[in-house]
């Protein structure tokens, strides 16, 4: 039986995974980030793409998206700012969350 690297856990979710489809389902769907930092010389950077612009026939829309946060100095929500069709909204957990662990 091999060992995890230190560090490593498993993390069960209640949401079952997204199953592709052409077009792409509407539904909003949660999106967790297990393992964030901006502490020890780390910085976290997150990336947020609006794919609906893709080639399947999925209906163009704009949106923005709600970020909460769990743990130690966790900052109140962030909500992006309205992303359009193929946009993106890049951030440093510093800069959005600065402290947090």
């Amino acid at each position: 039986m091999s060992q995890k690297p230190q560090g490593v856990r498993n993390i069960f979710l209640a949401e079952p995974a997204e199953l592709l489809t052409t077009p792409r389902d509407p539904a909003l769907r949660p999106l967790l980030f297990s393992s964030l930092t901006n502490q020890n010389g780390l910085d976290s950077g997150i990336a947020i793409v609006n794919t609906s612009s893709d080639p399947l026939g999925t209906t163009n829309v704009s949106g923005s998206c709600a970020w909460n946060f769990f743990g130690d100095n966790a900052p109140a929500s962030l909500i992006t700012p309205s992303m359009p069709a193929g946009g993106s909204y890049v951030a440093l957990l510093s800069v959005v969350a600065p402290n947090f662990k």
